[in-house]
């Protein structure tokens, strides 16, 4: 984001955060991602993904953790949610949990 500068970086991060109450469910988990990559300017969108994680659609759940683990550290708070899930019944969730619980705790070290 940086080399797009501050105020357009901006634009993305509001586009990006509205874009989490999509109602197309790839639309949504995409721009979790997004704004995880983006992290500091896109920190709030970190309490949204952790609300996603009791979400009854494995995809959602998923798509939370995977955008969670983007932020790196700056998700830590979300590390008691996500060790919630870690013994989920569906493996798409307990790979996804586990690999952000990777990233952020390494991001945090």
């Amino acid at each position: 984001m940086g080399a797009i500068g501050p105020p357009l970086a901006a634009l993305a991060v509001a586009a990006l955060m509205d874009s989490l109450h999509d109602q197309k469910q790839q639309v949504r988990v995409s721009a979790g991602k997004s704004l995880g990559r983006i992290g500091e300017p896109a920190k709030d969108a970190i309490p949204i993904l952790v609300g996603w994680l009791d979400s009854d659609d494995r995809w959602d759940r998923a798509g939370a953790a995977e955008g969670l683990g983007e932020f790196g550290a700056l998700a830590a708070q979300a590390i008691p949610a996500l060790e919630d899930q870690r013994k989920h019944e569906d493996i798409v969730v307990r790979t996804a949990v586990s690999k952000a619980l990777k990233l952020i705790r390494a991001g945090a070290s």
